[in-house]
Formats: structure tokens, C-alpha cells, sequence
């Protein structure tokens, strides 16, 4: 059996071919290069993001892919690449790897990608590139790792060799897992991809370290996107409003379900990531995210996800049980809307306004205080305003290449204004549910003077309408709920809205 091969004068690209007439002196010393795929010339593993891909987009396909499993490791591998929805334009592609290749062929030492990813998905590497004189890759009868390919390599190098008018097999390889030990083993010279300088000890006799950008702990702990935390504040919203000084019991309670919404929502982020590499890798500023840009791996993801998940759930164990019941619908919401409900037509905007508000629900849960009727009107339009400002600001910056396909949303640059439209009347019902609640009976119960808090109305509408206003101007983040929660101007009218609210009832 034979690996699959791309190469000869007949199939490159006409700025690439096997070198002809006399060999450098480079060629003769070093013979071709060969360099490996995944985590060696780009920072991912495109097995496991293929996976990821189908269960994106075509989970059902998984269950073909699970009998798949069966027949061996091959066939699966041979069935997600058939459904890859991987774009090799935007995959994270190491320089210092690229600038050896660069290096190799300025030498006229012929460069060749050998890799055990199917041939279907080397080809695509290599016709982006441009940068190989061949391929060396998978097939249905061989998987191309190991022993296997270090065959296929020595026999191509010979035949290279062999043209160039040479005699010998000598090589030069580029790799990164224990699995190639036997090619560095064979190699004239190896290098090991060497995250910070350092490479295994199995390969330090037989391979040189290739230094490549480290994946440190702050990349993984960016992963968790804290800065998302500020969101779970909602959850002290029922313990804020509420009259008189909450007992020690419900601010314990309350920092309690703080700490576990941060922790289940940073691994539904990190599985939200996972599912979206292909468009994050495709978005103006998404694509510096740890995942996408390759410094961290999918298995550690994975393990920091589930990690992280354990802890919130923890946690979660140690308040009521209906703040557990309500965590655990915010977990399926969010799991349903990053596989299916986030490409849905307004169905996604209103999921994250849902979910927002959920928070509120929680947090009375967890303090066992209750919350209005009116406060849940209020926020769920308050969140489904901030929520089209999220939506309208992704197709500014797309355009008008926006679409499903590029986006993973179900909008099109012209809904901008429809979406604008929306927002800002979601802004203006926030307020006038405000203005009613100011004029109802339980504010009468409670405030002598209703007209205190009337301010608060125009200062809530001060807020939403300049981050309307700044979106309109292509000046806001892609997260608006963050932006409101950090802007030192909302947050000086938030503080003036929670002055007035708390003094009203004393005047």
C-alpha cells in the first residue's frame, strides 16, 4: 500500500516544480523538506475541527461518522474530511514554519507537505500556499503517520534525489508529535515545533527545537473571556432593588450565583468558540480570540471547558433548587442557540434577550427575593435592544458580503435598517415600561412621591440611545452589553438611576 502523492510537473502550480538540472549545493547536503500539518504548520489538529464543523452544522451527520469509528480511526478521518466546512485561507498558520519553507526553496531544495490528513484536505493547504513542490497524504487504505510515514518520505526523497541526478535518501523534516520520532529518527536534519523553545525529550536526541509562540496560561485563562463576567452583575439586581438592607444570608447567596454563572457561562463560551472557529477566523477582530488564532489547543479547551463546568456546577449545588433549575435551562438555551438558534432570523436576538433577563431570575432564586412583573418587562426589552446593536454593528463590519455562510447568522445587510429600527424602538418600550411601573400601584405603596423617580427615565434613555447613536456610526464594540456596563458615562447614569431609586422611597 502507497500513500496518496500530489506532485510532478503536470499537477503544480506553474510558480512551483520539483527542482531540474543540477542540484543546489543545500539540495545535495539536505535533500527535500518535508513538513508535517497539523500543530506542526498550522497551530490547530484539522481532525478535531472538522468534527467540530459537522456537529456546527450537520450534527446528524455524526452518527454516520460514530459507525465510521468503527471500521478504525481511517475512516473516520476520511468521513469528516468529506464534510469539513474548514477554510484553509484563515487557518492559523505558524510564520516561523512558513519562513523555513521560504527559506528551503530559496536554498532549491524542493518542499513537500506530508501529512496524515487526507489528500482532499493537503490539497487545499498546498493550492493556498503555494509554497509546495508536493504532497504527501492520507488515503483510504493508509494512514500516513509514523513508520508509515517515514516509508512514504524516504521513498519520495530517493526519487527526488534520483532526478536532480543525486544518489541517496537524505531528507530534512519538520514535525512536532512523538508519533514522527521515527522521521526525525531518518531525517539528515529534524526540527521540532517547540512551543516557547522547549520540545519533548523523546525527540531532543534526533531534533533540533523550532521555537514557535508559547501557549501560556494568561491565552487560556483569555479563552474564559473574564471580561464577559461583568454581564452576571444581573444577578444582584433582585438584591439591588429590593427595600431596606438584604440580610448577610442573600448577599452570600448572591455572590454564590455570581461566581457560578461566571463559571458555566465561560465554558459555554469556550464551547461557542469551538463551534465557531471557521467564522471567528473570518471576523475583523474575532479572530484574535485564543481558539481561532491557534494559541490554544482543542484539547485543552476542552479540558478547561468541562473544568470550569464542574466548578459552576458546584457551586450551584450549594444554593436553592430552583436557582439550580434555572442555571440548568440557561445552560440547554445556550447550547441550543450556539448549535442551532444563533442563525435563526430574530429568534437569535431574542434567545440573548431571554437570557439576560434569566440572570434576574436566577439571582432572585438564589437570594429567595422576589422580582416584578414590571422589572422583567423592563429587561427584556432593555436586552433585546442591546441585542440588535450586537447584530446591526457584525453586518456593518461585514457589508455586503454578509450571509448566512459568512456570518453563521440568518441577516442580511439589508435588514440593517430593520434591525436599527427594532433596537431603537425595543429602547423606547424599555423606557415607557419604566415610566408605567414609576405610575403603578407598587410603587405607590412603597414611594410617597412618585415623581421622584422620574429621572430615571430620561437617564435610562440617555444610555441606550447613545450606544444606538454610536453604533449608527460604526463606533461601537460587537458587545454592547459589556460596552454599557464599562462606559463611564453609562455607568454614571446607572449610578445616578440606582441614587434616585434608593432615596425615592425616603422623601
Amino acid at each position: 500500500m502507497e500513500a496518496v502523492q500530489w506532485g510532478g510537473a503536470a499537477t503544480l502550480p506553474e510558480d512551483v516544480g520539483e527542482t531540474r538540472g543540477r542540484a543546489s549545493e543545500r539540495f545535495a547536503a539536505l535533500g527535500p523538506l518535508y513538513v508535517d500539518l497539523n500543530n506542526s504548520l498550522i497551530g490547530t489538529d484539522l481532525l478535531l475541527e472538522n468534527a467540530l464543523g459537522i456537529l456546527r452544522y450537520e450534527p446528524q451527520a455524526l452518527v454516520a461518522a460514530a459507525f465510521d469509528l468503527g471500521r478504525g480511526r481511517q475512516a473516520l478521518k476520511m468521513r469528516l474530511a468529506e464534510k469539513s466546512t474548514v477554510d484553509v485561507t484563515t487557518l492559523p498558520y505558524r510564520e516561523a514554519v512558513l519562513k523555513e519553507i521560504r527559506q528551503a526553496r530559496a536554498d532549491g531544495r524542493p518542499v513537500v507537505l506530508a501529512t496524515g490528513a487526507p489528500l482532499a484536505t493537503a490539497e487545499r493547504v498546498a493550492a493556498h500556499l503555494r509554497l509546495f513542490d508536493g504532497v504527501l497524504a492520507s488515503s483510504e487504505a493508509v494512514n500516513l503517520v509514523g513508520e508509515a510515514k517515514r516509508d512514504a518520505i524516504v521513498a519520495d526523497a530517493a526519487r527526488r534525489r534520483r532526478t536532480a541526478g543525486l544518489t541517496g535518501e537524505t531528507f530534512g523534516y519538520i514535525g512536532d508529535a512523538r508519533v514522527d520520532r521515527p522521521i526525525f529518527e531518518a531525517a539528515a536534519k529534524g526540527q521540532a515545533i517547540a512551543p516557547g523553545g522547549a520540545i519533548p525529550q523523546a525527540l531532543a536526541a534526533h531534533a533540533e527545537p523550532l521555537a514557535v509562540p508559547a501557549r501560556t496560561a494568561k491565552s487560556a485563562i483569555k479563552a474564559l473571556r473574564p471580561h464577559q463576567w461583568t454581564k452576571n452583575v444581573f444577578v444582584f439586581t433582585p438584591l439591588v432593588l429590593s427595600h431596606g438592607f438584604p440580610a448577610l444570608e442573600a448577599i452570600f447567596a448572591s455572590v454564590l450565583a455570581f461566581i457560578a454563572f461566571s463559571a458555566i457561562a465561560s465554558a459555554t463560551y469556550i464551547f461557542n468558540d469551538l463551534l465557531d472557529l471557521r467564522i471567528d477566523r473570518s471576523h475583523r477582530s474575532k479572530r484574535f480570540r485564543p481558539l481561532a488564532a491557534g494559541k490554544v489547543s482543542i484539547p485543552t479547551a476542552l479540558w478547561l471547558a468541562t473544568g470550569v463546568f464542574a466548578f459552576g456546577v458546584g457551586v450551584a449545588l450549594t444554593l436553592p433548587l430552583l436557582f439550580q433549575a434555572l442555571l440548568g435551562i440557561y445552560v440547554l438555551s445556550t447550547l441550543a442557540y450556539s448549535l442551532a438558534l444563533k442563525r435563526m432570523l430574530m429568534i437569535d436576538v431574542i434567545t440573548l434577550a431571554g437570557l439576560h433577563t434569566l440572570r434576574i431570575l436566577a439571582g432572585s432564586a438564589a437570594a429567595e427575593i422576589d422580582v416584578s412583573f414590571w422589572l422583567l418587562s423592563f429587561s427584556l426589552f432593555l436586552f433585546l435592544s442591546l441585542a440588535l446593536v450586537k447584530r446591526y454593528m457584525e453586518l456593518v463590519h461585514i457589508g455586503d458580503r454578509a450571509g448566512r455562510k459568512r456570518t453563521g447568522r440568518g441577516y442580511r445587510e439589508a435588514d440593517l435598517e430593520t434591525i436599527a429600527l427594532g433596537g431603537m424602538c425595543s429602547a423606547f418600550s424599555a423606557v415607557l415600561v419604566l415610566a408605567l411601573y414609576i405610575n403603578s400601584d407598587i410603587t405607590l405603596a412603597t414611594v410617597a412621591h412618585p415623581w421622584v423617580l422620574w429621572p430615571i427615565c430620561p437617564l435610562i434613555l440617555y444610555v441606550l440611545m447613545r450606544i444606538w447613536i454610536l453604533a449608527r456610526r460604526k463606533e461601537m464594540d460587537d458587545d454592547p452589553v459589556a460596552f454599557a456596563l464599562t462606559d463611564w458615562r453609562s455607568q454614571i447614569m446607572f449610578a445616578l438611576s440606582g441614587i434616585i431609586y434608593l432615596a425615592a422611597p425616603h422623601v
